[in-house]
């Protein structure tokens, strides 16, 4: 009992409350969660989280439907900038009576250290890679009508040819994956003719000061158009398919191209030191303008390299660009190119763009087919906005580099996309278009962009250029100057530290440092097969193996061709020629090879004493007549250099030519013999009647499913849409304005 007491007493009470109180206080918790449990009713929402989404998007509809404004009135009220106005009415005003003599506030810290000149920083690492390819450009017939509506390698050290891997394989053989991307890709399904590409009423020109460059650009073409239509869009051959007549013309090219890094982090920290500013602000104030390219060139690759640096004309590249019939999605990405200084890739017809327009600094940037195919998709769509609404898009460009071939895309993205309207709507638009479960990656890829809202802001800048005026056998170097906005330009003279700060527009980077040496490789090999003996009056006949980069069709040929002693080596042969600008891989009569190669003398050893010649280590199973050892041929090369060659030591290159020969053929395997193969007399009917009926049925047999949209030749552009980034002034510049602010 007295135990009991003890407990109740004020002292026992506080003892069980700071022993047990938490205890008590949760089981009291648990009590009224259990009691809430068991005495509330549960029932379900009948309503489905979509029915608010739907109901908004159709008030949106009914409100953009169903204007309360009549047209008539309208046009009573046209749009004008109030800004413009406030502007044009204080131009002729001057605020000089009205300052103060002394500064109204002075900074706690004092007054800030006068302006300098920032340290402008060389692009770095430059590299140059040969190559060759066949451009795509529109046939002579099609860029006659457009003017008349408008105003206007092989690499020299050759990789290894084993199984590689597929960024081992040389770029210029590469095949291309057939999607059906906007810019980038086929849809045989679609069909329809050859538009005027790219974004009409462009006004270039203007100041370089603050907004000098602004441009409104009118999206007046449509984005859905395409590049080419069927096969009947073409010249018909006979054969009710226009083969061989299709709208693209191939342009046979050597090029280097040029890659360099520029620091962009780091610019744009010298620029907030100089400028007493922060990074923010600095960095909107890099801006490039142009570029100086130069170049040195040698007869071989060991130079001399002690003459002048010539610079570069650029105009070339433009032309180039101007003339191409689209241009290829890049796979670089968008966060390290600039308009100015990273040049488009103009349509090419053979091989791919990838390891020889990247730089091996930025190779993070490298986008995937995946990656390339999501973007072209979404820049189609966002071009495609801009089109239905008549809406203009506003960007800078500068009068120099390749700034007037392409759009900023990553600010026209995000520009659109900093719109939530516009970027549900264009979400919603995806989720509708790729619901199909086999585009589930591709539709990932577009909805995270969009949440992305694709901001630019990488470390780096590529400086890329591609030179196609180049001749074979010779070597290059190169070096490069970027030509950037003077930031200190119009500043008071009294807030730099030396008035040469602000004279000038225009400031120049250091020159990088030269490039490796690039060598463009001869357009002929030539190998040697055997020496027959004289016979009779004939002399010794050398048969030599010539492979030879063929600059009407852009492509490799091969032939076996009997020369005498003193003979240029070259000759004609029936040979296969592939020209995949018109789609034929056929037999043609006496193609020339050609080479400034002369044939000096040749030997082989008719015969051998086996007990002279004990001590040699002969192949087994030599005949009577064959000796074991190969034949040899003296050559006077075309820089006067003797040379010996013989079948042993060339072997492997020899392999290496043939294995990019054999590579630049496989997609085109189902075109060949084509007209040959047409008049196989085995449908007579269909195939000789005179509408041709029958005869495309026929061919599509013949060739193969997959030959209507192979994705390669001409076939690329088949149900292509343009790349969306694409700029082409045409119409006499209609309906543009240079835009100030």
């Amino acid at each position: 009992m007295a135990g009991i007491k003890e407990k109740l007493s004020a002292e026992g009470i506080k003892t069980l409350l700071l022993k047990h109180g938490e205890k008590i206080i949760l089981g009291l918790v648990a009590m009224f969660v259990l009691m809430s449990l068991v005495g509330t009713q549960w029932t379900s929402f009948k309503k489905v989280p979509g029915e608010l989404t739907d109901k908004l998007s159709r008030a949106d509809e009914i409100i953009e439907k169903k204007s309360p404004w009549p047209e008539e009135e309208k046009a009573k009220y046209p749009d004008f900038s109030p800004k413009d106005q406030v502007a044009e009415m204080l131009a002729s005003m001057s605020s000089a009576p009205f300052s103060y003599g002394t500064p109204f506030w002075t900074p706690p810290g004092g007054q800030k250290e006068p302006f300098k000149e920032p340290v402008y920083l060389p692009v770095v690492d430059l590299i140059a890679s040969p190559g060759r390819t066949m451009l795509a450009q529109q046939s002579d017939e099609e860029s006659e009508m457009e003017e008349d509506s408008s105003e206007m390698d092989e690499d020299a050290d050759d990789e290894s040819m084993t199984d590689e891997d597929d960024d081992e394989i040389d770029d210029d053989f590469k095949k291309r994956k057939t999607t059906a991307t906007a810019g980038d890709g086929a849809n045989s399904s679609i069909t329809g003719d050859i538009p005027a590409r790219g974004l009409g009423g462009l006004s270039f020109g203007g100041g370089i000061g603050a907004g000098g460059y602004e441009q409104e650009i009118a999206v007046d073409t449509d984005p859905n158009a395409l590049l080419m239509g069927s096969y009947n869009d073409g010249e018909d051959d006979g054969m009710g398919m226009g083969m061989g007549g299709s709208s693209v013309k191939g342009v046979a090219v050597r090029y280097i191209s040029v890659r360099g890094i520029f620091d962009l982090r780091k610019q744009i920290q010298n620029y907030a030191r100089a400028l007493q500013t922060d990074e923010l602000s600095a960095e909107k104030m890099v801006k490039f303008i142009d570029f100086k390219l130069e170049r040195q060139v040698a007869d071989s690759p060991q130079g001399p390299w002690d003459g002048e640096w010539e610079p570069v004309d650029i105009a070339v590249a433009n032309d180039y660009l101007t003339q191409a019939l689209d241009h290829d999605q890049d796979p670089v990405s968008a966060e390290v190119r600039d308009t100015v200084i990273t040049m488009p890739l103009p349509a090419r017809l053979m091989g791919v763009w990838r390891n020889k327009v990247n730089h091996p600094s930025i190779k993070n940037f490298e986008l995937s087919d995946e990656e390339m195919q999501a973007e072209a998709i979404l820049n189609q769509k966002i071009m495609e906005e801009y089109f239905k609404k008549g809406e203009k898009i506003v960007q800078e460009i500068p009068p120099g580099g390749f700034a007037k071939q392409q759009l900023n895309m990553s600010q026209v993205q995000g520009d659109f996309l900093s719109n939530d309207r516009n970027a549900k709507q264009l979400s919603k638009s995806i989720e509708e278009e790729f619901a199909d479960d086999s585009k589930l990656n591709t539709k990932q890829l577009l909805i995270e962009k969009i949440k992305e809202q694709v901001s630019a802001a990488g470390n780096f800048v590529l400086f890329r250029y591609i030179d196609f005026d180049v001749e074979p056998g010779k070597s290059y170097k190169y070096r490069v100057q970027l030509v950037l906005r003077n930031p200190n330009f119009n500043t008071p003279v009294d807030q730099v530290n030396t008035p040469s700060v602000v004279e000038g527009q225009l400031r120049e980077t250091p020159p990088s440092e030269p490039s490796n040496v690039a060598s463009v490789a001869e357009d002929y090999a030539y190998f040697l097969s055997q020496v027959r003996p004289p016979r009779g009056a004939a002399s010794k006949i050398a048969e030599m193996l010539v492979y030879e980069w063929f600059d009407e069709s852009g492509t490799m040929i091969k032939g076996k061709l009997p020369m005498e002693l003193g003979d240029y080596i070259g000759g004609v042969k029936d040979v296969y020629v592939l020209r995949p600008d018109k789609m034929t891989y056929e037999k043609e009569d006496k193609v020339p090879f050609k080479s400034n190669d002369l044939l000096i003398d040749a030997s082989l050893v008719e015969r051998l004493d086996g007990k002279l010649h004990a001590d040699l280590k002969r192949p087994q199973g030599l005949s009577r007549h064959e000796t074991g050892i190969p034949s040899e041929a003296l050559v006077l090369d075309h820089e006067g250099h003797l040379r010996s060659i013989d079948p042993i030591s060339l072997a492997s290159l020899q392999k290496k030519y043939e294995r990019n020969y054999t590579r630049e053929k496989e997609s085109f395997e189902d075109i060949k013999d084509a007209k040959e193969k047409s008049l196989a007399p085995s449908d007579p009917d269909g195939l000789f009647s005179p509408d041709g009926e029958g005869s495309s049925e026929m061919m599509e047999e013949m060739m193969g499913p997959g030959m209507m949209g192979m994705g390669t030749g001409a076939e690329r552009f088949r149900g292509r849409k343009g790349n969306a980034s694409r700029l082409k002034a045409k119409g006499g510049r209609k309906g543009s304005k240079k835009r100030s602010r």
